[in-house]
């Protein structure tokens, strides 16, 4: 700290000067001193360096303050108040190597941030080696496409359950941040399964291909259920639709049973289901006759109506299943 005193007498006469070329030269000392002794250095005197550092950064270009932000982001006990200074700074060039490194911007700085500066500034503070959940939450909030992929892909950062949710909400239709997401360590299991149901086959795939052994029988059990449900729910859309048809066709039996045939034929199996449905189970206020049970029990038991082979198993369980 020797040196400190004559540079601080230096600073005095260079401020009083105005020189900015003066100005950088003595940064550069104040700079190297700290830096090379700054685990000696005790609170107080990391004090003073703040105000010297402080004073001669004021009024000096970006390539300067570029130059003194990347020597102090790695610094663990850099003086905060420059620190600051330099986070917000308006040039990535200048923030940037503090925004992704420096250990002295607490969380509530970097909300700050997040809050109110640009997308590569978000993009920078994305890249940390560590992030609470009260950070990222901000930065999946605010931060594009670019933001949202640096933060998947960096696993030092935390995520409350509200920013995973939104996470993987971002990455329905993009395939990249779908699978950053689906790899990522601490994902809950229900936002696991949410990410697998919304990702397209392509991202299924390389997921599967990719997977540990132990991981892997899990995965595929989860595609195959996600798989048979959306099997169901095609068929339950199908004969939803189907119903409605078929109840256009109104009360008439004889016209209902004209366009059974036609269903067979065209292996409309939704619509055929439907209409044997009305046939034999009974359809608003009252029971179908005995002569239109009839006429289904005598379809689905034989091909002499010019229907497909299959149709008699068909109808045969759809109307077990309509009568239960």
């Amino acid at each position: 700290m020797t040196a400190l005193p004559a540079i601080v007498d230096e600073l005095e006469n260079v401020l009083k000067e105005g020189s900015t070329d003066r100005r950088i030269v003595i940064l550069q000392r104040v700079t190297d001193l700290f830096v090379n002794n700054s685990a000696s250095f005790n609170a107080e005197q990391i004090q003073l360096f703040d105000h010297v550092i402080g004073q001669l950064a004021s009024e000096i270009e970006n390539r300067a303050m570029a130059e003194l932000s990347s020597r102090l982001a790695p610094v663990a006990n850099a003086p905060a108040g420059v620190i600051r200074r330099l986070a917000a700074h308006d040039s990535i060039e200048v923030s940037g190597p503090v925004l992704a490194a420096s250990q002295k911007l607490t969380d509530s700085d970097l909300v700050q941030l997040s809050q109110t500066k640009s997308q590569e500034h978000l993009a920078q503070i994305a890249r940390r080696p560590a992030l609470n959940a009260a950070v990222t939450d901000v930065l999946v909030d605010r931060g594009n496409s670019a933001v949202a992929h640096t933060l998947a892909d960096n696993s030092g950062a935390r995520f409350s359950e509200t920013g995973f949710w939104q996470l993987v909400t971002r990455a329905e239709g993009d395939d990249g941040l779908s699978e950053a997401v689906a790899r990522r360590a601490d994902i809950p299991p229900h936002l696991f399964r949410q990410i697998l149901l919304q990702a397209t086959d392509k991202v299924r795939q390389r997921l599967l291909s990719s997977a540990q052994p132990e991981s892997r029988r899990p995965l595929e059990k989860i595609l195959a259920e996600i798989a048979s449900e959306a099997k169901h729910k095609s068929i339950s859309r199908d004969y939803a639709a189907a119903q409605k048809h078929v109840q256009s066709l109104g009360q008439e039996t004889e016209r209902i049973k004209g366009e059974l045939l036609v269903f067979a034929k065209r292996n409309k199996l939704a619509e055929l289901i439907s209409a044997l449905s009305v046939l034999s189970s009974g359809s608003g206020r009252r029971r179908r006759n005995r002569s239109d049970r009839t006429y289904c029990a005598l379809l689905c038991g034989s091909p002499a109506h010019g229907l497909p082979k299959n149709f008699s198993i068909v109808s045969k369980t759809a109307l077990r299943t309509v009568r239960h």
